[in-house]
């Protein structure tokens, strides 16, 4: 933890005042330039599977399971498997997705290790017989301290 020095509130009180005003400024850009990455990447990670659901790519899409959903599924060849037959039956019925929205993440916390947050997402599905939007909220989760994100 940094130390503040005192003489940056040697002076009049008015410009002890304004000193305090302006590092105060300083610390909550400082603390918000910090929080932007990371919910940037977070949101463009979600993106990514997003797409890779949407264009059907099971390989990129499972990349952001987390790893005791692959192990509870049977693993991944089974994941890859069950994703197939799933898109195979989705697309026999008209099925697409149109749109995949993200939302921007709620406050991360950090829980044993873990980063941990929540964000909204919208899916617009088209069918033969409906055209269906989704709102659901993903689980967010990093082991790597934020450098890349499993989505529940």
């Amino acid at each position: 933890m940094k130390t503040i020095p005192v003489h940056i509130f040697a002076g009049s009180w008015k410009l002890a005042g304004l000193r305090a005003c302006i590092l105060a400024a300083w610390l909550m850009i400082a603390t918000a330039g910090k929080a932007q990455p990371m919910a940037s990447v977070i949101k463009g990670q979600a993106m990514e599977m997003g797409k890779a659901l949407a264009a059907g790519d099971v390989e990129t899409f499972s990349r952001f399971m987390h790893p005791s959903v692959i192990k509870m599924a049977g693993g991944k060849e089974k994941v890859r498997e069950m994703a197939d037959t799933m898109n195979k039956v989705f697309k026999q019925f008209g099925g697409s997705v149109t749109r995949i929205l993200i939302g921007n993440p709620a406050k991360i916390i950090s829980y044993q290790k873990t980063l941990q947050t929540t964000l909204p997402q919208t899916t617009s599905i088209e069918t033969s017989f409906a055209d269906i939007e989704v709102q659901s909220t993903l689980v967010a989760i990093s082991n790597n301290k934020g450098k890349d994100w499993y989505f529940i």
